[in-house]
């Protein structure tokens, strides 16, 4: 039986593999462009059907800049795309996944997270 997935983030890089993976896998895919869902703004809104069975957020920010030369705006974009966008789409998504008794979560960071990268202070 083939799922419904949203991913946040999947016309490009990891979301679009991602995307491409699971149609492969036979799953009725949406994904969201940057235009689609601005993860920076808490008026977004999405419009989903009444039951998804998972939610995929691939959205991120790098700022490569030494941690010194880092403003309060710099941290403030990546808060806002990193774990503000993370919960809204959260908040939006969650009465669709609630009516799925298989719905899980992922969320992906960096690549980072595997490779040590000069200046990725925030």
């Amino acid at each position: 039986m083939a799922r419904s997935i949203l991913v946040i983030g999947g016309a490009s890089g990891i979301g679009k593999a991602t995307v491409e993976r699971l149609k492969a896998n036979g799953d009725d895919v949406t994904f969201t462009t940057r235009e689609q869902f601005d993860a920076t703004s808490s008026n977004s809104t999405l419009s989903l059907s009444d039951q998804i069975d998972g939610l995929v957020y691939c959205p991120g920010t790098i700022n490569l800049k030494p941690f010194h030369r880092m403003t309060d705006e710099d941290f403030m974009q990546d808060f806002q795309v990193n774990l503000l966008g993370a919960t809204r789409v959260l908040q939006l998504a969650l009465p669709s996944l609630k009516t799925s008794e298989r719905a899980s979560v992922v969320l992906f960071s960096t690549v980072a997270v595997q490779t040590g990268m000069p200046f990725h202070a925030s």
